[in-house]
């Protein structure tokens, strides 16, 4: 192994960093956190009044 060569331990720190992008979305978050910087979280994310509701269509008729 070549560890006295800066572009091996460049190589290996893109590697790590890479890896590290791939598994981060796998690892289970922390409860507080919320599950995207977009969502309701708090008081805001049990309130029904936020959700839109739709109906279900199929070829412009209505469904359920």
């Amino acid at each position: 192994m070549p560890y006295d060569d800066w572009q091996f331990w460049v190589v290996t720190l893109l590697a790590i960093g890479g890896l590290a992008m791939v598994i981060r979305p796998l690892l289970p978050r922390r409860k507080d956190d919320p599950r995207c910087g977009s969502c309701p979280t708090g008081s805001a994310a049990s309130d029904p009044s936020v959700g839109k509701k739709t109906t279900l269509t199929i070829e412009g008729r209505r469904v359920g």
